[in-house]
């Protein structure tokens, strides 16, 4: 079990960067120590452990990162489609290396109309 951020390949708030280094390698593989890190944290969390800040397992997404991050093909290739109720079509889906982050919140305006309307 993981035992704080040392064991993580980067820092939470550099996960984004670190993903981007490793365009070869499935997503789910790549966060396996941030999951661990995370069941760490909620333990901690619960036992409201001393060292702990309300912050420790936030990752700024809008950090200037936010670009760097793109699609990976690699997760729609070794990902399981069955589990998804509506999967896009292939044609439909963005390509690889488009960025996979809206660059404003504007989309979640757009997006909160489309589930809610």
């Amino acid at each position: 079990m993981a035992k704080g951020t040392s064991t993580l390949p980067s820092p939470p708030s550099e996960l984004l960067p670190y993903l981007s280094k490793h365009p070869n390698t499935p997503t789910r593989e790549l966060l396996q120590p941030y999951l661990a890190y995370e069941l760490w944290l909620r333990k901690g969390f619960v036992r409201d452990h001393p060292k702990l800040n309300g912050l420790a397992n936030l990752v700024s997404i809008y950090d200037g990162h936010e670009s760097t991050f793109k699609i990976r093909a690699i997760d729609r290739e070794t990902g399981d489609g069955e589990k998804y109720m509506m999967s896009l079509p292939d044609d439909k889906r963005e390509h690889n290396d488009m960025p996979a982050i809206a660059a404003s919140l504007e989309y979640r305006k757009n997006f909160e109309a489309f589930a809610h309307g």
